[in-house]
């Protein structure tokens, strides 16, 4: 069964003329004349009538071309429901993100992912690294944005070296300085931030052999920084959130400088569904460069 050659005795059929069809279809007249005859051999009996003005149908021609139309219609079907399952028609991506990369990249990303492909619904859940990284391996999400620091089960694509910045009072007395140092740092009253950045910090701190003097912890970036703005005490936060508040107090660099590493991760597995293969690449496109 030779689709192409339903669609263009389809034709021949529609424009009841040869050589028509024949240009229509960017064939030679022989090579139309050529595909009318193997149908008939393959059948078995005339599909068409010949004459000087063009073909018509013969009685079996009809059944035939009726018959032809379905399967391609099938066809048809069956391709489209593979554009859908393929993520270029329809699909749905489970994203899981920290909180600054949810509300500093998610939108515009989605936005302009659904320029492309309207059809793709999005789930988002938001937690800290662990909580992104937990609900990868469990497959309740297809993807997800997290810091290379707990990214060692699944598959990680950097896409951002995201500085550490200190915040202070403004009548902090330190603020006066340039930066701070690690040591200066674990003198102050420290607020331990959320979304996994505590993680980063306590491993910088460790690696360093100092301590934090953590007066307050809580899972909410937005409330430590609230926390700071009032006097009580100060915390380490990346420049993403610092970028995203109007006055997150008296911002700071740490001397030296460090970053965590952000990304989009997802399992290694080959049942990764076609749409958030597409949506991990357009991420990757879009933010790899940073």
């Amino acid at each position: 069964m030779n689709l192409d050659y339903y669609r263009a005795f389809i034709e021949c059929v529609r424009t009841g003329n040869l050589t028509v069809a024949a240009k229509n279809l960017g064939y030679t007249q022989s090579g139309v004349s050529h595909i009318v005859a193997y149908l008939e051999a393959e059948f078995g009996f005339p599909l068409v009538i010949r004459s000087r003005s063009g073909i018509r149908l013969t009685y079996n021609g009809e059944q035939v071309v009726e018959l032809m139309q379905e399967v391609l219609n099938y066809d048809n079907k069956l391709h489209y429901f593979a554009e859908e399952v393929t993520g270029l028609r329809f699909g749905r991506v489970r994203v899981g993100a920290i909180e600054s990369v949810a509300t500093q990249w998610l939108p515009m990303l989605i936005k302009q992912f659904n320029e492309i492909y309207p059809k793709i619904e999005f789930a988002i859940v938001v937690g800290d690294y662990t909580k992104v990284e937990e609900l990868l391996l469990s497959e309740v999400i297809d993807c997800g944005f997290l810091s290379s620091a707990t990214a060692k089960q699944v598959c990680f694509t950097p896409l951002k070296q995201d500085e550490l910045l200190a915040l202070l009072p403004h009548d902090h007395p330190l603020t006066d300085k340039n930066s701070l140092t690690l040591h200066e740092v674990s003198t102050i009253d420290f607020i331990v931030p959320g979304e996994g950045v505590n993680y980063d910090i306590g491993q910088i701190f460790k690696r360093e052999g100092l301590q934090l003097k953590a007066k307050t912890s809580i899972n909410a970036d937005y409330t430590a920084i609230a926390m700071v703005r009032a006097g009580l005490g100060m915390t380490i936060m990346p420049e993403l959130i610092v970028d995203s508040i109007k006055d997150a107090g008296a911002v700071m660099h740490l001397e030296p400088r460090y970053y965590r590493t952000i990304g989009i991760a997802h399992k290694n597995t080959p049942d990764l569904s076609p749409a958030c293969k597409r949506f991990v690449h357009f991420v990757k496109t879009i933010k790899g460069d940073q």
